[in-house]
């Protein structure tokens, strides 16, 4: 008995070592046990993103179709546990590779791949060196066409429509990664406008996290497309989306909150349409000033999420973006600062911090800009005082409360019977909050009055 025991116990060893054997030379089995790492329970691991950029370098490497789906697959599946942030661009990053392959992934990832972690490429040396090789296969074919067409429907169709909303959180990073990283690809150029219409729909969501994701994605769209008559319809397609009364249709989950505990109150229903509310300020102040295409450079300037600031962050651009951005809306500047200056003091917080990090953009010496455009300012903030929306009212009473201390009588002199004039309106308003920043504006122009006059 013993002996018949050894041997099915030596039986079923020998068996494990077959299979062992078989696991280590099917290149498949190494993706499934890759792949097993990114289940773990820890939210945040360095092994799932060592595990991601595994699958994505050799998808790139190795057109073997088996190869890739299995890559692929292990991929999409990712969003069913929570992770962090940096987590999602990296599946993003590996998932351009699977659509991208050698053909059409941007060589820079293809450095950050090749090269250790925390290394940089300063001199961009291994850069060329990839772009060299990826134009040495540029005669191959992996089913690139194939791959982004299945990504990109998986993507639309079952993660960004998902009811949950830590799964649609993935979907932005991911459609910005194959935006970013397989900008030659010419499925993408096809696409251009339905990715549009993808990150416009995540402008919605609840998350500060998604909703920077999905501005810098329309951001990156108008600068990737190459037609003149396309970019005009990628704007007028924004601006139809932002003003319209009709928002992107979200599935939610039974369980997920709308809002947070004491989030909404009742004086913001007149403050717009939740968290698109800011994007429709933006492209307001874009089609006033006549420049629709401008609520694209906007896009492109927001944002303060850290994660942008890490390295994978960094590895997008968005800095050199956002310095040409501003350097394009300088000569716009007469006609947008006042606006910027009166969005700091609009009443609702989004708002107030979305403009804000706009100026600070458009706007290196506040003090000094102040001074310049201040004719410009009092034109658009003393008829704001008079305006029909409160929230307009609100914010120019105060802009002006805090504009007009310490200005000189050449400066103001042909304004103050308006400012006068207009400060006692405010304080007699029907809305309260209009009439607390009518009284600051008030004592403010009557200091300002007593200053110049030489008064006590």
């Amino acid at each position: 008995m013993e002996v018949e025991a050894g041997k099915e116990e030596a039986g079923k060893e020998e068996e494990g070592r077959k299979e062992e054997a078989e696991g280590e030379l099917t290149g498949v089995a190494l993706l499934e046990r890759v792949g097993s790492l990114l289940k773990g329970r820890e939210k945040e691991s360095k092994a799932y993103e060592a595990a991601a950029q595994c699958l994505g370098a050799v998808a790139v490497s190795n057109r073997a179709a088996e190869l890739v789906s299995t890559a692929q697959r292990l991929l999409l599946a990712t969003p069913a546990t929570l992770r962090a942030q940096e987590f999602y661009l990296c599946v993003g990053e590996a998932l351009a590779c699977c659509a991208g392959g050698r053909r059409y992934t941007a060589p820079a990832l293809l450095a950050q791949l090749s090269l250790p972690a925390g290394y940089t490429d300063a001199t961009r040396d291994e850069e060329r060196r990839m772009a060299a090789w990826a134009a040495a296969g540029a005669g191959e074919s992996g089913g690139e066409e194939r791959v982004l067409a299945e990504v990109l429907a998986h993507t639309a169709n079952n993660v960004l429509e998902s009811p949950r909303a830590q799964v649609r959180t993935a979907g932005g990073p991911w459609l910005l990664c194959l935006l970013r990283y397989n900008a030659e690809h010419p499925g993408v150029q096809g696409r251009l406008k339905e990715m549009q219409g993808l990150f416009t729909g995540l402008l919605a969501e609840r998350s500060e996290f998604t909703q920077e994701v999905a501005s810098k994605g329309l951001g990156l769209v108008y600068e990737m497309c190459k037609e003149e008559g396309m970019k005009d319809e990628l704007v007028a397609t924004l601006a139809a989306t932002l003003m319209g009364t009709a928002q992107p249709h979200k599935r939610r989950a039974e369980d997920e909150k709308l809002f947070e505990e004491g989030q909404l109150k009742v004086d913001d229903k007149a403050l717009g349409e939740g968290s698109l509310t800011t994007y429709k300020e933006l492209c307001t102040v874009a089609t006033e000033l006549g420049q629709p295409d401008l609520i694209y450079r906007f896009l492109n300037l927001a944002g303060h999420q850290q994660v942008w600031t890490s390295r994978r962050g960094a590895a997008f651009g968005f800095s050199s973006i956002a310095s040409q951005a501003a350097e394009r809306l300088k000569p716009h500047l007469p006609a947008l600062i006042p606006k910027l200056f009166r969005y700091q003091y609009d009443p609702n917080d989004k708002i107030q911090e979305a403009m804000a990090g706009l100026w600070e953009m458009v706007v290196p010496d506040p003090a000094k800009a102040k001074e310049e455009y201040l004719p410009h300012m009092l034109k658009e903030l003393i008829p704001g005082v008079g305006s029909r929306l409160w929230r307009v009212r609100e914010a120019s009473c105060l802009a002006l409360a805090d504009l007009l201390p310490g200005k000189r009588l050449p400066q103001v002199e042909e304004h103050l019977q308006e400012l006068h004039r207009m400060s006692l309106r405010a304080i007699d308003d029907v809305k309260e909050s209009v009439r607390k920043a009518g009284g600051s504006l008030v004592r403010a122009v009557s200091g300002l009055t007593l200053r110049l006059g030489g008064g006590p």
